[in-house]
């Protein structure tokens, strides 16, 4: 895989396919008055945008757990600061703390 390049035409980072690429896609296309790249591209992010909000939204309410109750009980369990030593106990109690913070929204969302 080739290192990033400036574009001269308007700074631009881009990864060139070939060697031989000196433009970024957009000035490129420019050049050659295919179309105007700068605009299909702001109207490629728009339609991205668009639709993770979109998926977003249709998405979160009706996202079935991806862990039970149960298995969140028993990592709870194994990951409790008691149960490892000393030098591990901030990470332990850490990662407990966020498992007890998943179980509790788990809980309310049930």
């Amino acid at each position: 895989m080739s290192e990033q390049k400036e574009c001269p035409n308007c700074g631009r980072r881009f990864q060139p396919v070939l060697r031989t690429h000196l433009l970024c896609r957009v000035c490129f296309h420019e050049r050659s008055r295919d179309y105007d790249m700068a605009l299909a591209e702001e109207a490629w992010r728009s339609g991205y945008r668009l639709g993770f909000q979109r998926g977003h939204a249709d998405g979160v309410g009706n996202a079935e757990p991806f862990i039970s109750l149960g298995l969140l009980d028993a990592a709870i369990a194994l990951c409790h600061p008691d149960r490892h030593p000393e030098e591990r106990f901030h990470n332990a109690n850490g990662t407990t703390a966020a498992l007890l913070a998943a179980r509790k929204r788990l809980r309310e969302a049930a």
